[in-house]
């Protein structure tokens, strides 16, 4: 079974060569397509194609193009962007930047925002999704949610009693070149926080190998002390259970046995 990333990246590949064929108003009706698909979550390719990135210009051949045209070209651009690097409140906020998003496309820019929110914080609060997303009630929520775990975009866990939801994973969203030198930071912060637990982890097992050489040592010689101590019990044990021997009180030396009558006067 393909996962997510790629059936998304073999649908990519498919949407920019049909951009690459295409220009003005026929890539509007394309990244119509694209916002709608539920198998597209990235679109950074698409915007790096020539004709698609007209569309902020006017389009090709602008010269013949009327301002609605040209209007209508620059929401259809970013509407794209919007899908790749923003947010529904970036929608919410200025709304007349952008094409009139059908449902499906709405459902679909909230469910790129809870990926955003997961990437700056793996413990949201319902009231902070309910707020960034415009959810009224508790179930759209958790039913949004739901449908974006099914989707496979993020594995997370729904906590009701605590109002939570505690992310586990997710798939990335599209960056921006000027934040890559940030992105960039971030990741070799981990690096090194991750080296720093390797040693870390090195260190704790070099002590716990130590130790446990330490305690099989001590193990072994107070064995080997038990067994000298239980064969000088058995061997004393042994003697005094020999016939025909007697013991002086405290001392070892043996007493000989006499016939009855040797020795009487």
């Amino acid at each position: 079974m393909l996962s997510i990333r790629s059936i998304m990246s073999e649908k990519i590949v498919e949407y920019c060569r049909l951009a690459s064929q295409q220009k003005n108003l026929a890539l509007v009706l394309l990244i119509e397509k694209v916002l709608s698909d539920k198998k597209v979550y990235t679109f950074g390719e698409l915007l790096g194609i020539k004709s698609i990135a007209a569309l902020k210009t006017g389009g090709d051949d602008s010269s013949e193009t009327s301002d609605q045209q040209k209007e209508t070209f620059l929401k259809s651009y970013n509407s794209l962007e919007l899908f790749a690097y923003g947010s529904y409140e970036d929608y919410e906020r200025q709304r007349g930047s952008f094409t009139d998003l059908s449902a499906v496309m709405i459902k679909k820019l909230k469910q790129l925002s809870i990926i955003s929110l997961a990437m700056e914080n793996k413990i949201i609060p319902y009231t902070v999704l309910q707020e960034k997303l415009k959810v009224d009630n508790v179930r759209a929520l958790e039913d949004l949610i739901i449908e974006t775990i099914y989707a496979g975009l993020v594995t997370a866990k729904m906590n009701q009693n605590e109002q939570i939801l505690r992310v586990q994973s997710f798939i990335g969203r599209d960056v921006r070149l000027e934040q890559l030198p940030t992105l960039i930071g971030k990741l070799t912060a981990f690096k090194e926080s991750c080296e720093k637990q390797m040693e870390v982890a090195k260190s704790s097992t070099r002590i716990i190998v130590e130790s446990r050489e330490e305690h099989e040592e001590a193990v072994e010689k107070a064995q080997k002390l038990f067994d000298l101590q239980r064969e000088k019990v058995r061997a004393t044990m042994m003697e005094k259970s020999t016939p025909g021997k007697k013991h002086k009180v405290g001392g070892t030396a043996p007493l000989t046995d006499y016939p009855v009558g040797v020795g009487e006067s």
